[in-house]
């Protein structure tokens, strides 16, 4: 079975979600029967992955003739390649793959699209999210099966209309083991504090300001967080507006470097409007680190409180300021072994890649 995955931008968990996918289907299928198909300006998010598998288009911009570009190469990549499954990531990767294939007679190859979260769940007007519904109805024609990361994932397309028959639930996983961090590589954490760390995009949907304000209000006791990813500057997070004393970022570091920020802190904060799935909660449980994380879509669905960490109602943030003022260290590692069980009872590489290889021979 010879399968190309296809993706736009990867930046962030689409390029997390390949890395740990595509070592375990090379292994299973074939080194040259597993291939990528991404912008050459995103291959340094892929830098886990041999060259060889790489096949590369020009530019990951989103500008209709950067769009339209990529749709040409993806073709003649297929055409070359002749995939019987083309495995689609991401919104926009699953536009510009799926549409001419309307228009397209006679044989295709067999197509997987995981949208790794719905744009229709984005809070955004109702006449965008009804667009970006009809879409993905549209393009469900040419689709074969539809790969949703989390119950809700699953529901919420059911509900916008999606072909229930073609949708698949399969929660993301990781390899069980983290590489051993080097004690050198640890950050300078001031352990007199309990530790916070947010990854990610400082951006509305990931819920930074929410944090932040959190933050301002529990400026009395010594608690610090530590904020790693791509400062936003627009809806509530404006360079302008300074930090609270107890808030250090430290930019977007490489993804290997992640490992040392999770081994050092003592919980990881995921306070999202909205999520499909949320890979930094798992890669925290899997280092025996607990999760505080809003009650948004899936994130119920992976934090488990008393088991894996904290849920708090999303947007509160006086809730999410008083739970932080109830945390202990000796509490936070109790839950962090238990939070470590739980992710390898559910959310293990393994475990992933067996169910999308069913699906595949499903679909084939």
């Amino acid at each position: 079975m010879k399968i190309l995955h296809v993706a736009q931008k990867v930046k962030g968990g689409v390029a997390t979600h390949l890395c740990e996918l595509i070592p375990d289907q090379q292994a299973r299928y074939g080194k040259d029967q597993v291939l990528v198909a991404v912008a050459a300006d995103e291959i340094e998010h892929l830098a886990s992955l041999p060259s060889s598998t790489l096949r590369l288009f020009r530019s990951s911009a989103r500008s209709p003739g950067a769009l339209a570009a990529m749709g040409r190469e993806v073709a003649r990549l297929i055409r070359r390649e002749q995939p019987d499954i083309v495995h689609i990531h991401s919104t926009f990767a699953g536009l510009v793959v799926r549409l001419p294939l309307l228009l397209r007679r006679g044989e295709r190859p067999r197509v997987v699209y995981c949208a790794h979260g719905w744009a229709f769940n984005m809070q955004v007007s109702q006449a965008k999210r009804r667009a970006y519904a009809a879409a993905e109805r549209l393009l469900a024609r040419v689709t074969d099966a539809i790969l949703c990361i989390s119950e809700f994932e699953e529901r919420r397309a059911a509900e916008v209309g999606l072909p229930g028959d073609k949708l698949h639930m399969v929660y993301n996983g990781i390899a069980p083991d983290t590489p051993p961090v080097a004690t050198a590589t640890l950050p300078n954490f001031d352990t007199e504090h309990l530790n916070l760390l947010f990854v990610g995009r400082q951006d509305p949907q990931k819920g930074f300001d929410d944090l932040r304000h959190a933050m301002a209000q529990v400026a009395d006791i010594p608690v610090h967080l530590h904020v790693v990813g791509d400062r936003s500057v627009s809806n509530g997070d404006s360079s302008a507006e300074p930090d609270p004393p107890n808030v250090t970022r430290y930019g977007w570091v490489a993804i290997d470097r992640i490992p040392a920020f999770l081994e050092a802190c003592d919980v990881v904060m995921m306070p999202s409007r909205w999520e499909g799935f949320g890979l930094v909660a798992i890669e925290a449980m899997r280092q025996g680190k607990p999760v505080c994380a809003s009650d948004a879509d899936a994130l119920p669905e992976i934090v488990v409180p008393g088991i894996s960490g904290y849920i708090f109602p999303a947007g509160n943030v006086e809730a999410l300021a008083e739970l932080i003022r109830s945390m202990s260290r000796s509490q936070l590692q109790r839950l962090g072994v238990s939070a470590r069980q739980h992710f390898r009872a559910k959310f293990t590489v393994e475990q992933m890649s067996n169910a999308i290889s069913r699906l595949y021979e499903e679909v084939i």
